[in-house]
């Protein structure tokens, strides 16, 4: 919970830094797009987080809603998706 509140901080901020240079640039619609895929994904993961205390372990987890493990590596890997298209955005703009 906490590398996903940081990662969640970390994407804004950057956000807040890059906003021109990605409005300008060709692929402003992917990015926006992931950087929207990225935060719908937090909302599952905080919903999981939450239930997290109540995990018995050994037991199988029944919903996807509370399993934190896909959520967390949902977002780890579409943060990964966003920073490699802001790196190809900025090659080309730059």
């Amino acid at each position: 919970m906490i590398a996903a509140v940081l990662s969640l901080g970390a994407s804004t901020i950057a956000n807040a830094f890059l906003l021109y240079p990605v409005l300008q640039s060709r692929l402003n619609i992917l990015i926006t797009i992931i950087q929207i895929i990225v935060l719908l994904i937090s909302v599952p993961l905080a919903i999981a987080a939450t239930k997290l205390p109540s995990y018995v372990p050994d037991t199988p987890i029944e919903k996807l809603l509370y399993n934190i493990n896909f959520w967390e590596w949902s977002q780890f890997l579409t943060l990964q998706a966003w920073m490699v298209a802001l790196y190809i955005n900025l090659l080309i703009e730059f």
